[in-house]
């Protein structure tokens, strides 16, 4: 916003971001079954070294632009291996059954409570150097990303992985025949295409907020303090996943439990929509516990869903990709609303698209199993 000072171009560089996912959900999650996870997870930390680093240099929407489309390109080689490293590991070291969902579980819980006292650390540490100088943030986080790659080269194990020793010509008829199953597989299964669509809505109607929190909130509290609610924030999320996982959420009807999530999600951000501040403040805050029921709940399911580990990292980009066309769209049209009708009016149908979404979809699904 400092360089572009328009609502709908800084969308628009986001834009960007997830259109390159899209292209590159499926290709990357082929490869990962094809070649394994490790290299293309390490690949990934410097992929995101890369585009910080750029991202930190530019001063314009084609230099902004370039850096997401290569953190992009790193996402989607993380969405398309850890994942499925993580659950073939766990079968690889001889569990199973009922042992192996309630630990699935247990650790995509716990992934995102480590991720919020990280978060929250660097969340600060990021503000303070911001303040000191402001490209410094990102440049900082790339060189901390270059060690990123370098750990997850040495303690990462892929022990249960055999490379194939195939010609070129082999490798891409395999890559060919796991895609196809993979998104005939994602398009049938009634729960996984639940999923996915579950997630476009989420991503769709989460973008207003995503990216105009900040510019609604900076009148009223500093760009250090800025920092201090997203660190809250993301313990809110923690909190609502821990939730889910001790009331049994990930596991009996976990679609009902994501309905019940994003409409919570989607009342409150009403609520802050047409409330003044502080109350706004407070009842955004609010709805980032149901919201951080959907990551663990959805992620469990659809691994859960997955029996074949020869196509579960292209699986779950297939089931992904539904989210980041949800996001494109969701980033222009909340873009062009700030713009033209403001932040608190594209926070209101933002939050009714979600609840709505969610309620129409999860009756959807409710008829098909009848």
């Amino acid at each position: 916003m400092n360089h572009l000072h328009d609502y709908a171009l800084a969308n628009g560089v986001n834009i960007a971001f997830f259109c390159t996912l899209f292209l590159a959900e499926i290709p990357t999650g082929a490869y990962a079954d094809t070649f394994g996870r490790k290299s293309l997870y390490v690949l990934a930390s410097l992929l995101w070294s890369l585009g910080l680093i750029i991202y930190g240099l530019s001063d314009s929407f084609i230099g902004f632009a370039t850096a997401e489309a290569i953190l992009a390109i790193g996402s989607t080689c993380v969405s398309g291996a850890f994942g499925a490293w993580l659950v073939d590991s766990l079968k690889h070291a001889g569990m199973s059954g009922d042992e192996l969902e309630a630990y699935k579980a247990r650790l995509f819980t716990r992934e995102n409570s480590v991720g919020v006292v990280f978060g929250i650390f660097g969340s600060l540490t990021g503000a303070w150097i911001y303040s000191l100088y402001p490209p410094g943030c990102w440049i900082v986080s790339g060189i901390l990303m270059l060690g990123h790659a370098i750990l997850a080269k040495y303690l990462m194990q892929e022990n249960y992985f055999v490379r194939k020793s195939h010609a070129i010509r082999a490798h891409w008829v395999e890559l060919k025949r796991k895609v196809c199953a993979s998104v005939t597989f994602a398009r049938k299964d009634p729960t996984i295409r639940t999923l996915a669509l579950l997630s476009a809505i989420q991503s769709f109607a989460c973008m207003g907020t995503n990216m105009l929190w900040q510019p609604l909130f900076k009148e009223h509290v500093s760009v250090f303090w800025l920092a201090g609610l997203l660190s809250l924030w993301m313990v809110c999320g923690a909190v609502g996943g821990e939730v889910a996982l001790r009331f049994g959420g990930t596991k009996t009807e976990p679609i009902s439990t994501l309905k019940r999530s994003m409409v919570w999600t989607g009342i409150l951000v009403i609520a802050s929509a047409v409330c003044p501040f502080p109350f706004s403040l407070i009842l955004f805050t609010l709805s980032q516990i149901p919201r951080g029921v959907f990551g663990p709940v959805s992620q469990t399911t659809i691994h859960r869903m997955i029996t074949d580990s020869e196509i579960r990292a292209t699986t779950e980009s297939c089931a992904k990709m539904a989210h980041h066309i949800g996001g494109a769209i969701g980033l222009g049209l909340s873009g062009l609303s700030a713009k033209y009708a403001g932040i608190p009016v594209t926070w209101a149908w933002s939050g009714a698209s979600l609840a709505l979404g969610a309620w129409w979809l999860c009756r959807r699904y409710r008829k098909l199993r009848e």
